[in-house]
């Protein structure tokens, strides 16, 4: 994940310019939220019984993330 968003050169933050509208900033970091939530998600069956709760409670505020992100965008699609 770290190395997908962050450092390819197709990476969302290497191709954000002055130009880059809120549409496109929203929905990349939507994009991210997304990835994010499916590392967590995919860590559930990877992490010892006692760790479950710690990357579910994770999992979950991914979620709301990702709801606010979702929200945002639909506001800003209206807007323009």
């Amino acid at each position: 994940m770290d190395t997908a968003f962050f450092r390819e050169s197709t990476s969302p933050l290497r191709t954000i310019t002055k130009d880059t509208t809120e549409e496109e900033l929203l929905e990349q970091a939507l994009a991210f939220e997304k990835e994010t939530l499916l590392f967590f998600i995919g860590l559930l069956d990877l992490v010892r019984p006692a760790s479950r709760k710690v990357v579910e409670r994770v999992a979950a505020e991914e979620r709301r993330h990702i709801a606010r992100l979702h929200r945002m965008l639909q506001e800003q699609r209206r807007e323009v």
